[in-house]
């Protein structure tokens, strides 16, 4: 019985994990996307169908805003890819490819204060019907 070479199998593996890597990563921004072209194309339906018959304030809901949810989502995901990155490239000692990690953990960072600073400023509107600068 003959055994097989292995000596190719790390740099296959490695390329059957990349390529893994993308096709998921492609998958997922075309759902995220295709979600989003649906959502509007309900939205347009439902606002033809109230112009046809003969409304005209349309409500609250059609009414595009910052859905800052989303920063608070993203921030917390992007922060916790980076402080995963960081953690498991210092375990293997990779000390140079720490700076990935930063870079995600940072942009986390940076939406959650943005979610924060919004949410104060959203919060000060609708306490005095202005916003607040």
């Amino acid at each position: 019985m003959d055994i097989p070479n292995v000596a190719y199998m790390p740099f296959l593996t490695g390329i059957l994990i990349t390529l893994s890597f993308f096709t998921l990563l492609i998958l997922i921004i075309f759902v995220i996307h295709r979600n989003r072209v649906r959502h509007r194309e309900l939205i347009h339906k439902e606002r033809l169908a109230l112009i046809e018959k003969g409304v005209t304030e349309f409500p609250d809901e059609f009414r595009k805003g910052v859905n800052l949810h989303l920063y608070m989502a993203w921030g917390f995901v992007f922060s916790g890819f980076g402080l995963a990155l960081i953690i498991g490239l210092m375990i293997i000692g990779d000390w140079e490819g720490i700076i990935g990690g930063l870079i995600f953990l940072f942009i986390g960072l940076a939406l959650l204060l943005f979610y924060k600073i919004q949410s104060k400023k959203e919060e000060a509107k609708n306490l005095t019907g202005k916003p607040r600068d």
